[in-house]
């Protein structure tokens, strides 16, 4: 009988565990601690292991504490530290990475890591940093985590084939990665031609190399809805789009190169009406 009423106690206190957080194990007598409860609380946030007494601290403990907060990886005893651990404690923290002994680096807890938090780039040997491991990390995260690539990684010779193979890429690139191969490869693949990018998106024009600004391309902008609403548009009394002295047309959040929109004798014409200073941004023979 009083067996099963300590058991009922026990379930009590779990069920606050997995109401309160972990680390309400903490508000606990250390006598009405059992081991069910410990695992309770750091499976459920892996800074609870601080609170677990000395006597539960086991491999399933610190195993299930690292799935949960992978950077708890940094408290483990070195005597429990095991591959397995470390690639749990990776999955759950990208950059627990930080923590995993030399001997457990290689590429698939790399792998792991960057698909948990693509900032772990940063923490890895630049060995592993190919095309099929980006490819890989990309295809996981989503085309935001080619921002967290090394400075050095951000070149075209290596971007290149990653916007081949995903085109739509092309819109979280740096600017520095825009070159006009890559626009160029890009474009084709989603639009066929950067004409048709414009009709369909006017804002697009902002993330193109500026040697794709040809005629067509540029009377589609100047003609479209959007570029119409930016000129006559107006947020807090100002309009939305101004030139700076950089020949910039700043379209918040968007910028365009002006001067680009001004190499031909109708395209100039066509934005006269924004003022007669668009002519100093013209090239004189126009």
């Amino acid at each position: 009988m009083s067996k099963s009423i300590k058991m009922t106690e026990e379930e009590k206190r779990i069920e606050s565990i997995r109401d309160c957080g972990g680390r309400h194990l903490k508000n606990f007598k250390d006598k009405n601690i059992t081991y069910s409860m410990c695992l309770t609380a750091v499976s459920l946030d892996g800074t609870a292991l601080e609170m677990v007494p000395e006597r539960f601290l086991t491999a399933e403990i610190y195993s299930a504490a690292c799935k949960a907060t992978g950077k708890m990886l940094r408290a483990i005893p070195k005597t429990f530290v095991t591959e397995e651990i470390c690639l749990a404690a990776v999955k759950s923290d990208g950059l627990a990475l930080e923590f995993v002994p030399e001997q457990y680096i290689h590429e698939r807890m790399c792998l792991a890591a960057a698909c948990s938090d693509p900032k772990a780039f940063r923490l890895m040997s630049k060995e592993f940093i190919t095309y099929d491991f980006c490819n890989t990390v990309l295809e996981e995260t989503g085309y935001e985590s080619i921002n967290a690539l090394p400075k050095e990684f951000k070149n075209e010779d290596f971007i290149f084939p990653l916007v081949e193979t995903h085109p739509k890429l092309l819109w979280h690139l740096p600017k520095t990665c825009r070159t006009k191969k890559i626009c160029e490869s890009a474009i084709k693949a989603l639009y066929g031609s950067t004409v048709n990018a414009i009709k369909a998106d006017p804002k697009t024009l902002s993330l193109l190399h500026t040697s794709l600004y040809d005629h067509d391309t540029c009377v589609a902008f100047i003609e479209s809805e959007y570029f119409k609403s930016l000129v006559t548009g107006e947020k807090n009394g100002r309009s939305l789009c101004s030139v700076n002295y950089l020949g910039v047309l700043e379209a918040w959040p968007e910028t365009y190169s002006f001067k680009h929109l001004l190499q031909w004798p109708d395209t100039v014409a066509m934005l006269l009406h924004l003022g007669s200073n668009v002519l100093r941004f013209a090239k004189k023979k126009l």
